[in-house]
């Protein structure tokens, strides 16, 4: 637990580097009407630029990633999943309990995993110039899907969900569009910048499957932001 505490206090510190570092340009660059005044626009835009840049490797910094929210968040999902098969309650409390996270790998190890996948998928998602901008509608869907009640109410999933709600707090979803892919990136504030927990395409260019977690540990499939493909209410988790 203590190396997932620092690598959550690291995140924010390498999102203000990221947040406010000159521009860069990826293959075909990023742009936004809003992308010089609101911070988060800048952080998705250029999460974009710096993983585009790179020709070998995922490009992704796992520093970028809130690790505990998304570690949560799948439990989460898994727990849902469950749920929606009806499972007996014995079944499903097995499911939240089989996704804890493995703590005998290091929490650095397991963001970096998560964002050597996304990395790679964000590469053949993207392509030519970007924009972005936020979307209040598509926040407030995400968000209420992801921290939504469960029929469950064992203590350990209830300090989960509680847990996930706090985490939460003042999240904003930011569209991210290319000439060819979209997807939405669901970020969380830090008092330096933003983290990220959560990136899915948008079916804008064909495909709706999230961007998947790590081999042995892939989370259920994600919605879409609110306009841009599939309804953002729905269940799934996408990093």
């Amino acid at each position: 637990m203590r190396e997932v505490t620092r690598a959550r206090g690291l995140v924010g510190m390498m999102t203000a580097l990221l947040v406010f570092s000159p521009g860069c340009k990826g293959h075909g660059g990023t742009q936004g009407p809003s992308a010089g005044d609101d911070p988060a626009v800048v952080t998705a835009l250029r999460l974009v630029d710096q993983v585009r840049q790179v020709q070998q490797g995922p490009g992704m910094d796992p520093m970028l990633l809130d690790l505990s929210l998304m570690e949560d968040l799948r439990r989460l999902e898994v727990t849902r999943a469950a749920e929606r098969r009806k499972a007996p309650k014995d079944e499903v409390q097995r499911a939240f309990d089989a996704a804890r996270p493995d703590e005998q790998v290091p929490a650095i190890e397991r963001a970096r995993r998560y964002a050597s996948n996304a990395g790679e998928r964000l590469k053949h998602l993207l392509q030519g110039s970007c924009t972005a901008e936020r979307e209040p509608l598509g926040t407030e869907m995400r968000v209420g899907a992801l921290s939504a009640p469960l029929a469950a109410d064992f203590d350990e999933l209830k300090e989960t969900l509680s847990r996930v709600r706090r985490g939460l707090h003042g999240a904003t979803l930011v569209a991210v569009k290319c000439e060819r892919g979209a997807v939405g990136m669901l970020l969380v504030p830090t008092p330096t910048g933003f983290r990220i927990v959560d990136v899915v395409p948008t079916g804008r260019s064909g495909s709706s499957a999230p961007i998947r977690a790590p081999p042995g540990s892939s989370p259920p499939r994600a919605p879409a932001p609110s306009g841009s493909g599939p309804a953002a209410g729905g269940p799934g988790h996408g990093i």
